[in-house]
């Protein structure tokens, strides 16, 4: 079995990524930073479980007795609060961990994590993960890098939250998540609702700059996918006048104001409580699951394109 740290934005495929979900598999893989025993001990110690589409994986409150590794299809990272508003900030693949810290915390789970298609993941119990940093102490260090790397991404995606105008936002969330198809083109199959949940507009709003980038010719839209004609002019182009909300001080529509800024409080609070666990703990370091969109909105139909 072949574990890579290498993806599209890495190998110079696409731009580098500013102020979004660094989507690509590998960039957060625990095994991409152990050594070759660690490596071994950590498949041989896993067990393979596969999901159907929007099955739960785990929700809020749960208790923490598993970390997974994706191998196949994607998982959906999110926080959905008791007023309906939903914050996505995570799309992981193949090879992108999560779940991690809560076993180093020790504490309930604070999101949910849903299988997007089909999922297969590898399942590494609490004992099994305890068993792994005692016998090998890379793995403490691998659990490290990620934290590091972890934070690095937050101060990205505060950095583009902060400044980045909405069709700015939009254009990275579609680098983020593109990926070669059969016929070698850039191909982004993430719906529009869920565009529109990573970048806190409603599904009408990105579907009109969609349509406008298709008129640059910067994509083109089809059904099921977006192919990205132009990645260098979608990653170079000037950032646009923000479309007005449907209404004013619309947190759902602005995600400057009220609905952005309560996504991005939990994520620093998340942020500070996993950096607690590591100091309480002294070399055990769990991966921030601040990994994607830090925007929220109010919940919408996640179905069609």
């Amino acid at each position: 079995m072949e574990f890579s740290d290498k993806s599209p934005c890495k190998s110079g495929q696409l731009p580098q990524s500013h102020g979004g979900p660094r989507l690509s598999g590998g960039l957060l893989d625990l095994l991409a930073w152990l050594p070759e025993p660690a490596r071994q001990a950590f498949v041989e110690a896993a067990h393979r479980r596969r999901y159907s589409p929007r099955q739960l994986i785990y929700t809020s409150g749960d208790a923490a007795n598993e970390m997974f590794r994706v191998v196949a299809g994607m998982v959906r990272l999110s926080v959905l609060r008791d007023d309906g508003r939903e914050m996505v900030y995570c799309l992981l693949q193949a090879g992108d961990c999560f779940g991690e810290q809560d076993l180093v915390s020790g504490k309930r789970r604070t999101h949910m994590a849903e299988a997007e298609n089909e999922v297969e993941v590898q399942v590494l119990s609490l004992r099994a993960f305890n068993a792994l940093r005692l016998a090998h102490h890379a793995f403490d260090d691998a659990l490290l890098r990620l934290l590091a790397d972890s934070m690095e991404i937050l101060a990205d995606y505060l950095a583009g939250a902060t400044f980045d105008e909405l069709p700015s936002r939009l254009a990275q969330r579609l680098l983020d998540t593109a990926r070669p198809d059969a016929a070698g083109r850039l191909a982004v199959r993430v719906p529009q609702t869920e565009l529109a949940l990573m970048v806190g507009a409603s599904r009408q709003t990105v579907n009109k700059i969609l349509r406008h980038f298709e008129a640059e010719g910067l994509v083109s839209l089809g059904y099921g996918s977006i192919i990205i004609l132009d990645p260098g002019a979608l990653a170079d182009r000037p950032g646009m006048v923000r479309e007005p909300d449907s209404s004013p001080g619309s947190a759902a529509e602005d995600p400057v104001h009220g609905a952005r800024n309560s996504g991005l409080s939990s994520a620093i609070h998340a942020g500070a409580s996993a950096g607690r666990s590591v100091a309480r703990d002294h070399n055990d370091h769990g991966c921030l699951q601040a990994k994607g969109s830090l925007v929220g909105r109010q919940s919408d139909s996640r179905s069609g394109w």
